[in-house]
């Protein structure tokens, strides 16, 4: 059965939403437990711990501050240092996904100073070197965000250098090795974002490396086939960006076997679906380029036939119905280039309803209200109403603007826009 098929008879349920109807029981189970933990024993650092994890990954975010800060109180009064670090770690993640930045650093850095000292006193203990990597991705990952691209490239160097010591003193454990991958994929990404794709494409090759040394050292273990899958992707990517389609397309191919072998294997994880979708759409974009819009028609409809079952799946899910809108767009691209331009207006409007939703659904989320306003601009361009669609263009990127949420690259298209809008009298 293919996800979201359901048995009109029966009412069959997909099997990866019973596993995550499993998994969401167990989480609440052992909320509960921690909880009774801590009314037992209220100074129960780890029980607080474990609530905050807990809780965040339900998306409980007050609840899991206030965990997060009764384990630091707790760990203060105890005195031990170890289980302060952690708390802080902890409460770093719960604000970092609340979006408040500045304390999230503040926390992170403040157990960063923490597991430095642990990690001077006892210079052979792994898990305060682990910790170290683990904290400086996590500072480079807020650094970011919050726009200091070479703070955040410093961090990450750090993880890696950790990360790199730690290997080297185990070769055999895989999980370190993975660690070292994961942080040339984290160096790679800001490089490439900066337009250095050469070193960029050193990174991502020095994590092929190692995933494909992972990925046949156990070819059972899906987490490590992925690896290998996302940086095949990594290097197509920059490849593709330099302009070497035809070795780009290699790689896209390369991880599009990895990514069937994965769906295939568990037709019912969602997440597996998608990963297939995302390399069939990578695979059509240097189609485009190529000159052969029918070709990369075809697997972005493949692409569409998958992200069609995820959203009918799961109706709620954002980031399913976002990606059925980008899989339409795609579509209407191909279709406008073979001179279909009916066709291709049909999918466009396919892909601005969506978008229309998604917007409406959540008016406070600039990324949707983005989304809305490039649609405009693709219908104002290729269809009928086009004084409308400038209209709606220019309103929502003067309205992100005057929010500040319009970013820099962005800022130059308004007027654009405007001009566009006042042409269309």
């Amino acid at each position: 059965m293919h996800l979201g098929d359901a048995d009109s008879a029966g009412g069959e349920r997909p099997a990866n939403l019973d596993r995550r109807t499993e998994q969401a029981k167990a989480a609440k189970a052992a909320l509960e437990a921690f909880r009774r933990a801590a009314e037992l024993e209220p100074e129960d650092t780890w029980a607080w711990i474990e609530i905050a994890r807990l809780e965040r990954q339900d998306g409980n975010l007050a609840s899991a501050l206030e965990a997060a800060d009764r384990a630091q109180a707790a760990a203060r009064r105890s005195g031990n240092n170890q289980d302060a670090g952690i708390a802080l770690h902890e409460r770093g993640d719960v604000l970092r996904a609340q979006g408040n930045l500045a304390p999230a650093l503040e926390s992170y850095q403040a157990a960063l100073a923490i597991t430095e000292r642990l990690a001077e006193e006892d210079p052979g203990h792994s898990g305060w070197h682990y910790d170290l990597g683990a904290i400086h991705a996590r500072i480079a990952d807020v650094l970011f965000a919050q726009g200091d691209v070479f703070g955040a490239l410093e961090n990450y160097r750090s993880s890696l250098e950790t990360a790199k010591r730690l290997a080297a003193h185990d070769p055999s454990n895989r999980e370190w090795q993975r660690l070292v991958m994961a942080s040339h994929n984290e160096i790679g990404d800001i490089l490439a974002g900066q337009g250095n794709l050469a070193d960029a494409l050193e990174s991502y090759r020095s994590s092929l490396a190692i995933a494909e040394r992972l990925a046949e050292a156990d070819s059972g273990n899906a987490g490590w086939q992925r690896d290998l899958s996302v940086a095949q992707d990594n290097i197509g990517d920059v490849l593709h960006a330099k302009g070497d389609l035809a070795p780009a397309l290699e790689c896209y191919r390369a991880s599009l076997t990895t990514a069937k072998r994965l769906a295939e294997a568990d037709p019912e994880n969602a997440e597996r679906q998608r990963d297939l979708s995302i390399s069939l759409n990578k695979i059509g974009d240097v189609l485009v380029q190529q000159g052969d819009p029918e070709e990369a028609c075809e697997s972005y409809r493949a692409s569409l036939f998958i992200r069609e079952r995820l959203a009918e799946a799961e109706a709620g899910n954002t980031e399913w119905q976002r990606d059925l809108s980008i899989s339409h767009n795609k579509i209407g691209d191909a279709l406008f280039d073979q001179g279909d331009v009916a066709a291709a207006l049909e999918s466009y409007w396919a892909s601005h309803l969506t978008f229309e939703r998604l917007a409406e659904a959540d008016g406070g989320n600039p990324g949707s209200q983005r989304d809305l306003a490039w649609s405009h601009w693709r219908l104002a361009e290729i269809g009928s109403q086009s004084r409308v669609h400038w209209q709606a263009v220019v309103r929502i990127l003067k309205k992100l603007d005057a929010d500040g949420q319009l970013s820099p690259a962005d800022q130059e298209w308004l007027p654009t826009a405007e001009q566009n809008l006042a042409a269309s009298d």
